[in-house]
């Protein structure tokens, strides 16, 4: 499948703006981290945290979005397993992580253009997590 893009965008799959709490969970540390979605394509998400995180790029962490806002626990099954891709640190000591999910992008359902739900909240379609 061959889509027109940009010649410097190197993304197989674009990106949709999705503003979401979420949860990581870091093995290395054993330890679960609060965290909020920027955007996500079928591949992989760019997300926010509001601590320093010493991860770098190759390391494992599990990745849990509430793809609804009224979402609000967040359950092992729930977690998609991921590998970090990018990490930034700002001056106002936060995290943007980069991550790619270690799941294949063929399995997933199709992504269409963003949907309103009943409770009028814009969201991207809902994503397979794995179990």
């Amino acid at each position: 499948m061959h889509l027109h893009q940009d010649p410097a965008e190197r993304r197989a799959f674009p990106r949709h703006p999705l503003q979401r709490a979420c949860k990581i969970f870091n093995p290395a540390a054993q330890k679960y981290i609060s965290a909020e979605t920027t955007n996500l394509s079928r591949t992989g998400l760019l997300l926010h945290i509001n601590k320093i995180l010493e991860l770098k790029p190759g390391d494992p962490i599990h990745v849990g979005i509430a793809m609804k806002r009224r979402d609000v626990l967040l359950q092992a099954k729930d977690m998609i397993e991921s590998t970090v891709i990018r990490v930034m640190h700002t001056v106002d000591d936060q995290t943007v992580l980069a991550l790619k999910f270690n799941i294949d992008a063929d399995a997933l359902p199709p992504m269409g253009a963003d949907f309103v739900d009943p409770e009028g909240d814009t969201q991207t379609p809902d994503l397979q997590l794995a179990a």
